[in-house]
């Protein structure tokens, strides 16, 4: 029995939580739908991933360079990018939207950028750690409005969902 169907899959980090529709993605003849990791930045992010069984031979292709090189998947696949352009025709590049980062990117101006609303965000929030482009702001405050730009970036439905699990106190 094949585990993966002909269906579309969405894998995501255990830290990226769906905030909106995600709208309808469609793969076409590419293989993996992705996003780059912030609206600056062109390397690739694993942080969310759309795929159908026709990544099964990019998957592999990606962890042969993982224990080639002995790095993660999102370097693997930049060292894959740097060897073979062609190999962009096999991904479909998506909107930040679809993977906002908090911590280490800048939030504002990708908020500025990206399509709203933003459909997944991904933070951890018991991360302690400050927001490296909002000054003294854990990722959870930035996420819940107490940010440079004054926006909630969290919906209302996962808003409720944190309120309910005791993530937020608000």
């Amino acid at each position: 029995m094949e585990l993966i169907t002909d269906e579309l899959y969405w894998f995501h980090d255990f830290d990226a939580f769906q905030n909106a529709p995600l709208g309808e993605v469609v793969l076409g003849d590419k293989e993996l739908a992705i996003t780059h990791s912030s609206c600056h930045d062109s390397r690739f992010s694993s942080g969310i991933m759309f795929f159908s069984k026709a990544a099964k031979n990019l998957f592999l292709e990606i962890q042969d360079e993982c224990y080639r090189y002995r790095t993660h998947e999102e370097m693997a696949l930049k060292f894959m990018l740097r060897k073979n352009k062609e190999l962009m025709k096999r991904l479909l590049v998506l909107d930040v939207s679809h993977n906002f980062a908090i911590r280490k990117r800048r939030v504002a101006e990708n908020y500025a950028l990206v399509e709203k609303p933003i459909k997944v965000l991904h933070f951890h929030p018991f991360d302690k750690r400050p927001c490296s482009t909002e000054p003294g702001k854990r990722s959870s405050e930035v996420v819940f409005g107490n940010n440079s730009f004054g926006e909630p970036l969290v919906g209302t439905i996962l808003k409720e969902v944190f309120r309910t699990h005791g993530l937020v106190r608000r």
